[in-house]
Protein backbone atom coordinates (compact mmCIF):
# COMPACT_ATOMS: atom_id res chain seq x y z
CA UNK A 1 0.00 0.00 0.00
CA UNK A 2 2.01 2.87 -1.29
CA UNK A 3 1.10 6.49 -0.67
CA UNK A 4 -0.07 5.61 2.82
CA UNK A 5 -2.71 8.15 3.88
CA UNK A 6 -4.96 8.11 6.91
CA UNK A 7 -7.57 5.87 5.29
CA UNK A 8 -5.08 3.23 4.20
CA UNK A 9 -3.04 3.33 7.39
CA UNK A 10 -6.19 2.74 9.42
CA UNK A 11 -6.66 -0.55 7.56
CA UNK A 12 -3.21 -1.95 8.24
CA UNK A 13 -3.80 -5.32 9.92
CA UNK A 14 -2.95 -5.66 13.55
CA UNK A 15 -1.27 -8.71 15.05
CA UNK A 16 -4.61 -10.36 15.83
CA UNK A 17 -6.20 -10.04 12.36
CA UNK A 18 -6.76 -13.43 10.79
CA UNK A 19 -8.46 -12.55 7.54
CA UNK A 20 -11.85 -13.88 8.64
CA UNK A 21 -15.12 -12.71 7.17
CA UNK A 22 -15.78 -10.41 10.11
CA UNK A 23 -12.66 -8.18 9.87
CA UNK A 24 -12.83 -7.97 6.10
CA UNK A 25 -16.52 -7.10 6.16
CA UNK A 26 -15.91 -4.43 8.80
CA UNK A 27 -13.03 -2.94 6.85
CA UNK A 28 -15.02 -2.73 3.64
CA UNK A 29 -17.88 -1.14 5.52
CA UNK A 30 -15.46 1.39 6.96
CA UNK A 31 -13.97 2.31 3.62
CA UNK A 32 -17.24 2.52 1.79
CA UNK A 33 -18.69 4.57 4.60
CA UNK A 34 -15.71 6.92 4.79
CA UNK A 35 -15.00 7.29 1.10
CA UNK A 36 -18.57 7.33 -0.14
CA UNK A 37 -20.39 8.91 2.76
CA UNK A 38 -22.26 5.66 3.35
CA UNK A 39 -24.38 6.23 0.27
CA UNK A 40 -24.08 2.68 -0.98
CA UNK A 41 -24.70 0.88 2.29
CA UNK A 42 -27.60 2.65 3.95
CA UNK A 43 -30.37 0.09 4.13
CA UNK A 44 -33.05 1.60 6.29
CA UNK A 45 -33.96 4.90 4.62
CA UNK A 46 -37.14 6.75 5.49
CA UNK A 47 -40.36 5.96 3.63
CA UNK A 48 -40.23 9.14 1.58
CA UNK A 49 -37.14 8.04 -0.35
CA UNK A 50 -37.66 8.10 -4.08
CA UNK A 51 -38.04 4.95 -6.11
CA UNK A 52 -35.00 5.96 -8.10
CA UNK A 53 -32.88 6.16 -4.97
CA UNK A 54 -34.23 2.83 -3.79
CA UNK A 55 -33.36 1.24 -7.12
CA UNK A 56 -29.84 2.66 -7.04
CA UNK A 57 -29.46 1.42 -3.52
CA UNK A 58 -30.61 -2.05 -4.49
CA UNK A 59 -28.03 -2.16 -7.27
CA UNK A 60 -25.31 -1.01 -4.88
CA UNK A 61 -26.31 -3.73 -2.41
CA UNK A 62 -25.97 -6.35 -5.15
CA UNK A 63 -22.58 -4.99 -6.12
CA UNK A 64 -21.40 -5.08 -2.52
CA UNK A 65 -22.59 -8.68 -2.09
CA UNK A 66 -20.76 -9.80 -5.23
CA UNK A 67 -17.53 -8.03 -4.30
CA UNK A 68 -17.64 -9.34 -0.74
CA UNK A 69 -18.13 -12.92 -1.93
CA UNK A 70 -15.18 -12.65 -4.30
CA UNK A 71 -12.98 -11.07 -1.64
CA UNK A 72 -13.80 -13.77 0.89
CA UNK A 73 -13.10 -16.47 -1.69
CA UNK A 74 -9.68 -14.92 -2.32
CA UNK A 75 -9.01 -15.15 1.40
CA UNK A 76 -9.51 -18.92 1.47
CA UNK A 77 -7.07 -20.49 -0.98
CA UNK A 78 -6.44 -24.16 -1.62
CA UNK A 79 -2.91 -23.27 -2.77
CA UNK A 80 -1.82 -20.45 -0.41
CA UNK A 81 1.83 -20.78 -1.43
CA UNK A 82 1.08 -19.50 -4.94
CA UNK A 83 -1.50 -17.53 -6.94
CA UNK A 84 -2.53 -17.99 -10.53
CA UNK A 85 -5.44 -18.00 -13.00
CA UNK A 86 -6.48 -21.35 -11.56
CA UNK A 87 -7.33 -19.62 -8.28
CA UNK A 88 -9.48 -17.08 -10.11
CA UNK A 89 -11.30 -19.88 -11.94
CA UNK A 90 -12.67 -21.02 -8.57
CA UNK A 91 -14.14 -17.61 -7.73
CA UNK A 92 -17.85 -16.76 -8.20
CA UNK A 93 -17.30 -14.73 -11.35
CA UNK A 94 -19.12 -15.83 -14.48
CA UNK A 95 -21.99 -17.99 -13.21
CA UNK A 96 -23.87 -15.30 -11.29
CA UNK A 97 -27.65 -15.08 -11.51
CA UNK A 98 -28.07 -11.55 -10.15
CA UNK A 99 -27.01 -9.67 -13.29
CA UNK A 100 -23.67 -8.61 -11.81
CA UNK A 101 -20.48 -9.02 -13.84
CA UNK A 102 -17.25 -9.46 -11.90
CA UNK A 103 -13.62 -8.97 -12.88
CA UNK A 104 -10.71 -9.86 -10.57
CA UNK A 105 -7.19 -8.87 -11.56
CA UNK A 106 -3.68 -8.96 -10.13
CA UNK A 107 -2.39 -5.43 -9.54
CA UNK A 108 0.92 -5.90 -7.77
CA UNK A 109 2.69 -7.74 -10.60
CA UNK A 110 2.59 -4.62 -12.76
CA UNK A 111 5.22 -1.90 -12.58
CA UNK A 112 4.69 0.36 -9.59
CA UNK A 113 5.71 3.96 -10.42
CA UNK A 114 6.16 4.60 -6.70
CA UNK A 115 8.80 1.94 -6.26
CA UNK A 116 10.34 0.65 -9.47
CA UNK A 117 14.08 1.20 -9.70
CA UNK A 118 15.77 3.21 -12.41
CA UNK A 119 17.90 0.26 -13.50
CA UNK A 120 14.83 -1.86 -14.20
CA UNK A 121 13.09 0.90 -16.14
CA UNK A 122 16.23 1.45 -18.18
CA UNK A 123 16.11 -2.03 -19.70
CA UNK A 124 15.05 -1.87 -23.37
CA UNK A 125 12.03 -4.03 -22.60
CA UNK A 126 10.61 -1.46 -20.15
CA UNK A 127 12.04 1.87 -21.27
CA UNK A 128 9.31 1.97 -23.92
CA UNK A 129 6.66 2.21 -21.18
CA UNK A 130 8.03 5.57 -20.03
CA UNK A 131 6.80 8.68 -21.84
CA UNK A 132 9.17 9.76 -24.66
CA UNK A 133 9.46 13.21 -23.07
CA UNK A 134 10.47 11.71 -19.74
CA UNK A 135 13.07 9.27 -18.40
CA UNK A 136 13.58 6.84 -15.51
CA UNK A 137 15.82 9.43 -13.87
CA UNK A 138 13.21 12.19 -14.08
CA UNK A 139 10.56 9.84 -12.67
CA UNK A 140 12.80 9.10 -9.69
CA UNK A 141 13.41 12.81 -9.15
CA UNK A 142 9.68 13.53 -9.33
CA UNK A 143 8.96 10.91 -6.67
CA UNK A 144 11.40 12.57 -4.30
CA UNK A 145 9.84 15.98 -4.90
CA UNK A 146 6.12 15.20 -5.15
CA UNK A 147 5.86 12.12 -2.94
CA UNK A 148 4.16 8.77 -3.55
CA UNK A 149 0.59 8.03 -4.54
CA UNK A 150 -1.61 5.07 -5.45
CA UNK A 151 -3.16 7.17 -8.23
CA UNK A 152 -1.61 6.67 -11.66
CA UNK A 153 -2.74 10.20 -12.54
CA UNK A 154 -0.07 11.38 -10.12
CA UNK A 155 2.50 10.06 -12.60
CA UNK A 156 0.61 10.81 -15.80
CA UNK A 157 3.38 12.89 -17.39
CA UNK A 158 5.87 10.05 -17.00
CA UNK A 159 3.87 7.10 -18.37
CA UNK A 160 3.66 6.48 -22.09
CA UNK A 161 0.15 7.00 -23.41
CA UNK A 162 -1.67 3.68 -23.69
CA UNK A 163 0.66 1.87 -21.26
CA UNK A 164 -1.63 2.14 -18.22
CA UNK A 165 -2.34 -1.61 -18.15
CA UNK A 166 1.32 -2.23 -17.34
CA UNK A 167 1.34 0.06 -14.28
CA UNK A 168 -0.28 0.00 -10.85
CA UNK A 169 0.08 2.25 -7.82
CA UNK A 170 -0.54 -0.71 -5.50
CA UNK A 171 2.28 -3.07 -4.61
CA UNK A 172 4.14 -4.67 -1.76
CA UNK A 173 7.45 -2.84 -1.40
CA UNK A 174 10.55 -5.00 -1.73
CA UNK A 175 13.56 -4.27 0.47
CA UNK A 176 15.76 -6.18 -1.94
CA UNK A 177 14.94 -4.66 -5.34
CA UNK A 178 12.87 -1.47 -5.09
CA UNK A 179 14.17 2.10 -5.17
CA UNK A 180 15.86 2.87 -1.82
CA UNK A 181 14.69 6.50 -1.73
CA UNK A 182 11.08 5.37 -2.19
CA UNK A 183 11.50 2.76 0.52
CA UNK A 184 12.76 5.45 2.90
CA UNK A 185 9.78 7.67 2.01
CA UNK A 186 7.41 4.80 2.71
CA UNK A 187 9.15 4.02 5.99
CA UNK A 188 8.81 7.67 6.99
CA UNK A 189 5.08 7.61 6.14
CA UNK A 190 4.60 4.51 8.26
CA UNK A 191 6.62 5.65 11.28
CA UNK A 192 6.31 9.44 11.17
CA UNK A 193 9.93 9.68 12.31
CA UNK A 194 12.63 11.25 10.16
CA UNK A 195 15.35 9.90 12.42
CA UNK A 196 13.95 6.37 12.18
CA UNK A 197 13.72 6.65 8.39
CA UNK A 198 17.34 7.85 8.18
CA UNK A 199 18.52 4.96 10.34
CA UNK A 200 16.52 2.55 8.19
CA UNK A 201 18.18 3.90 5.03
CA UNK A 202 21.62 3.25 6.52
CA UNK A 203 20.69 -0.32 7.48
CA UNK A 204 19.24 -0.95 4.02
CA UNK A 205 22.32 0.39 2.24
CA UNK A 206 24.60 -1.80 4.34
CA UNK A 207 22.46 -4.89 3.73
CA UNK A 208 22.35 -4.34 -0.02
CA UNK A 209 26.09 -3.75 -0.06
CA UNK A 210 26.58 -7.32 1.12
CA UNK A 211 24.74 -8.60 -1.96
CA UNK A 212 22.76 -11.19 0.00
CA UNK A 213 19.12 -12.17 -0.28
CA UNK A 214 16.80 -10.37 2.13
CA UNK A 215 14.57 -13.06 3.61
CA UNK A 216 11.84 -12.66 6.24
CA UNK A 217 14.29 -12.64 9.14
CA UNK A 218 16.57 -10.11 7.46
CA UNK A 219 13.56 -7.96 6.60
CA UNK A 220 12.43 -7.94 10.21
CA UNK A 221 15.88 -6.83 11.34
CA UNK A 222 16.00 -4.08 8.72
CA UNK A 223 12.55 -2.75 9.60
CA UNK A 224 13.48 -2.58 13.27
CA UNK A 225 10.95 -1.30 15.78
CA UNK A 226 8.55 -0.36 12.99
CA UNK A 227 8.18 -3.94 11.79
CA UNK A 228 4.80 -4.40 13.48
CA UNK A 229 3.35 -1.68 11.25
CA UNK A 230 5.61 -1.77 8.21
CA UNK A 231 5.76 -5.54 7.86
CA UNK A 232 2.35 -5.65 6.20
CA UNK A 233 3.35 -3.42 3.30
CA UNK A 234 7.12 -3.79 2.98
CA UNK A 235 9.38 -6.84 3.19
CA UNK A 236 11.74 -9.15 1.34
CA UNK A 237 9.12 -10.86 -0.80
CA UNK A 238 9.41 -10.72 -4.62
CA UNK A 239 6.97 -8.19 -6.10
CA UNK A 240 6.22 -9.83 -9.46
CA UNK A 241 4.09 -12.97 -9.79
CA UNK A 242 5.14 -14.81 -12.95
CA UNK A 243 1.61 -16.16 -13.35
CA UNK A 244 0.27 -12.64 -13.95
CA UNK A 245 3.14 -10.25 -14.66
CA UNK A 246 2.82 -8.51 -18.04
CA UNK A 247 5.19 -9.88 -20.65
CA UNK A 248 7.35 -6.72 -20.80
CA UNK A 249 7.86 -6.91 -17.03
CA UNK A 250 8.97 -10.54 -17.20
CA UNK A 251 11.35 -9.84 -20.05
CA UNK A 252 12.69 -6.67 -18.46
CA UNK A 253 13.48 -8.37 -15.15
CA UNK A 254 15.14 -11.37 -16.79
CA UNK A 255 17.22 -9.04 -18.97
CA UNK A 256 18.67 -7.05 -16.05
CA UNK A 257 22.44 -7.10 -16.64
CA UNK A 258 23.29 -7.47 -12.95
CA UNK A 259 21.35 -10.73 -12.74
CA UNK A 260 23.41 -12.37 -15.49
CA UNK A 261 20.52 -14.62 -16.48
CA UNK A 262 21.65 -16.90 -19.35
CA UNK A 263 19.26 -17.19 -22.28
CA UNK A 264 16.97 -14.61 -20.71
CA UNK A 265 14.64 -14.40 -23.70
CA UNK A 266 14.22 -18.17 -23.87
CA UNK A 267 13.51 -18.30 -20.13
CA UNK A 268 10.79 -15.69 -20.56
CA UNK A 269 9.31 -17.69 -23.43
CA UNK A 270 9.26 -20.80 -21.23
CA UNK A 271 7.46 -18.98 -18.42
CA UNK A 272 4.84 -17.60 -20.80
CA UNK A 273 4.29 -21.03 -22.37
CA UNK A 274 4.01 -22.78 -19.00
CA UNK A 275 1.56 -20.29 -17.47
CA UNK A 276 -0.71 -20.61 -20.49
CA UNK A 277 -1.23 -24.26 -19.48
CA UNK A 278 -1.23 -24.16 -15.67
CA UNK A 279 -0.38 -22.13 -12.59
CA UNK A 280 3.39 -22.09 -12.11
CA UNK A 281 4.57 -23.14 -8.64
CA UNK A 282 7.69 -21.91 -6.90
CA UNK A 283 9.57 -25.13 -7.59
CA UNK A 284 8.59 -25.11 -11.26
CA UNK A 285 9.75 -21.51 -11.59
CA UNK A 286 13.14 -22.49 -10.18
CA UNK A 287 13.32 -25.38 -12.65
CA UNK A 288 12.47 -23.14 -15.61
CA UNK A 289 15.09 -20.59 -14.59
CA UNK A 290 17.63 -23.29 -13.74
CA UNK A 291 18.80 -21.58 -10.54
CA UNK A 292 18.37 -22.29 -6.79
CA UNK A 293 15.34 -20.59 -5.21
CA UNK A 294 16.06 -20.92 -1.49
CA UNK A 295 18.77 -21.30 1.09
CA UNK A 296 22.04 -19.40 1.23
CA UNK A 297 22.60 -19.86 -2.51
CA UNK A 298 19.27 -18.39 -3.58
CA UNK A 299 19.67 -16.68 -6.95
CA UNK A 300 19.06 -12.91 -7.02
CA UNK A 301 16.34 -13.30 -9.65
CA UNK A 302 14.03 -14.48 -6.86
CA UNK A 303 14.22 -11.05 -5.30
CA UNK A 304 12.12 -9.99 -8.29
CA UNK A 305 10.11 -12.99 -9.46
CA UNK A 306 7.83 -15.20 -7.39
CA UNK A 307 4.38 -16.79 -7.48
CA UNK A 308 2.42 -14.67 -4.99
CA UNK A 309 0.09 -11.74 -5.63
CA UNK A 310 -0.02 -8.99 -3.00
CA UNK A 311 -2.79 -6.73 -4.32
CA UNK A 312 -5.99 -7.63 -6.15
CA UNK A 313 -8.56 -5.49 -7.90
CA UNK A 314 -12.19 -6.66 -7.65
CA UNK A 315 -14.69 -4.82 -9.83
CA UNK A 316 -18.42 -5.49 -10.02
CA UNK A 317 -20.79 -3.90 -12.56
CA UNK A 318 -24.56 -3.93 -12.90
CA UNK A 319 -27.07 -1.58 -14.52
CA UNK A 320 -24.50 1.08 -15.24
CA UNK A 321 -23.05 1.20 -11.72
CA UNK A 322 -19.60 -0.04 -10.74
CA UNK A 323 -18.10 -0.93 -7.37
CA UNK A 324 -14.34 -1.45 -7.35
CA UNK A 325 -12.19 -2.40 -4.38
CA UNK A 326 -8.51 -3.14 -3.98
CA UNK A 327 -7.57 -5.78 -1.42
CA UNK A 328 -4.14 -6.58 -0.04
CA UNK A 329 -3.12 -10.14 0.77
CA UNK A 330 -0.76 -9.74 3.69
CA UNK A 331 1.96 -12.34 4.26
CA UNK A 332 1.24 -14.82 7.03
CA UNK A 333 3.74 -14.83 9.86
CA UNK A 334 4.38 -17.15 12.79
CA UNK A 335 1.33 -19.20 13.84
CA UNK A 336 -0.71 -17.82 10.92
CA UNK A 337 1.33 -19.67 8.28
CA UNK A 338 -0.79 -22.20 6.38
CA UNK A 339 -3.69 -21.82 8.80
CA UNK A 340 -6.29 -23.66 6.77
CA UNK A 341 -5.19 -21.91 3.59
CA UNK A 342 -6.61 -18.63 4.87
CA UNK A 343 -4.91 -15.33 4.23
CA UNK A 344 -5.18 -11.99 5.94
CA UNK A 345 -6.99 -9.59 3.64
CA UNK A 346 -7.37 -5.88 4.15
CA UNK A 347 -9.12 -3.34 1.97
CA UNK A 348 -6.89 -0.63 0.55
CA UNK A 349 -9.44 1.24 -1.53
CA UNK A 350 -13.16 1.23 -2.40
CA UNK A 351 -14.99 3.28 -5.03
CA UNK A 352 -18.60 3.32 -6.20
CA UNK A 353 -19.62 5.07 -9.41
CA UNK A 354 -21.74 6.78 -10.48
Amino acid sequence: MIGVDARIRSALPGPDDRGSAGPLFALVLFFLGAALGGACLVVGRSMDISRRSEARQAVAAKLWKAVAEAAEALGVDATPESDGPGDLARLPLSSREDGVSLVVEDLSSRLNPNLVSRELLETPELRSLVAPSSSPASLAAYRREAGLSTELEHYGAFLREGSEKFWSGFGRASLEVDDPDSLAELYLALTGSGAAAAAFSLRLSAARGLGRAIDADAAEELLGDACADAGSVIGGDPPYNVNFAPEPVLRGVLALPKLGMPEASSRADAILAARALRDISGSELAAILGVPSDGGSRARIFGYLGVRTWFWSIEAEAQGRTLAIVVAACPARGPEVDRGGRRRLVVAEARLSP
